[in-house]
């Protein structure tokens, strides 16, 4: 009797699971598609995140306009300049998991993530630029030159920061360097009204003239000398280095400071004006006093 019942209900049984399961699809697809359409508006993580979650719970329907909602919803996460890099790549791993094709893909930071990654190509490039300055300079006659690197000086004002501070008998320099144009190089360009421009990747933008800067640190590294260091009477030369190779120099007869490449930094040094000469034991003073501000020693002062 029991049997009887349930092959006769067995046929409404499948249907009613069957429209049940169809009912599920259904559902779920307006579910998705409801979520696309919220992304479009004041788009933020936590939608992403959220809507993250529904797709991995969401049997996905095989069909055309299922998978071109979705890589629609994807290109607008990924386009997104809100939307952390890391969720973006969190849903294509998703997607993709489910059997949707986004080709080739490239997942795009957004407006934070490319300001810091650009501050830190920056400052890798300052730092790779440093390196390359310090390399060349530690080939300098040692008997005569002394070479500083980071030295932080006190000032009334404000203190300052060197790079780099060569000290000799006959002039004591203080080096600023700058590592333009990545690493393809560029041209820098110094206009009759002491612009300065870098042409880099076919386009031309205006950078920094580094002026103000070297007579900071010129003043600063001068009446540090006198208050301390009367006796020493050489000049006290600031240097602009161009620390990339690749980069090239215009316009140089337009500026007032003394630009350098760093493949030529060490030939002008050893072969600046020796009319002028300080004792060696004041500069051998001078240069123990300055250690103490460099940055392994600043802690200690």
């Amino acid at each position: 009797m029991i049997l009887r019942y349930a092959i006769a209900w067995l046929p409404f049984i499948i249907i009613g699971t069957v429209l049940v399961f169809k009912g599920y699809k259904f559902i779920s697809s307006i579910r998705l598609k409801l979520a696309i359409n919220s992304l479009g508006e004041n788009l933020t993580n936590e939608k992403v995140e959220n809507f993250i979650k529904l797709v991995k719970r969401t049997s996905i329907t095989n069909h055309p306009t299922e998978w071109n909602r979705l890589r629609a919803g994807f290109q607008m996460v990924n386009q997104s300049p809100n939307i952390s890099s890391d969720l973006k790549r969190q849903l294509m791993n998703v997607l993709m998991s489910k059997g949707l094709n986004l080709g080739n893909i490239r997942i795009l930071e957004n407006e934070e993530e490319r300001k810091n990654h650009k501050e830190q190509k920056i400052r890798e490039s300052g730092e790779e630029g440093e390196r390359e300055v310090q390399y060349s300079l530690k080939w300098l006659p040692s008997d005569t030159y002394k070479v500083l690197h980071n030295v932080r000086i006190p000032h009334h004002i404000e203190r300052q920061e060197f790079d780099h501070i060569v000290l000799s008998p006959y002039a004591i320099f203080h080096l600023e360097t700058k590592s333009h144009g990545g690493e393809s190089g560029g041209k820098i360009t110094i206009s009759k009204d002491g612009d300065w421009s870098l042409t880099h990747v076919e386009n031309t933008y205006g950078i920094e003239n580094p002026l103000q800067q070297v007579n900071r640190h010129d003043r600063v590294l001068k009446d540090y000398i006198a208050k301390e260091f009367p006796d020493i009477k050489i000049p006290v030369e600031g240097v602009v280095v161009i620390a990339n190779k690749k980069t090239t120099i215009e316009g140089l007869e337009n500026t007032p400071l003394v630009v350098q490449k760093v493949d030529r930094l060490n030939h002008y040094i050893e072969n600046y004006n020796k009319e002028m000469r300080a004792d060696d034991i004041s500069i051998e003073l001078l240069y123990n006093q300055l250690s103490k501000f460099t940055a392994q020693n600043e802690k200690a002062v």
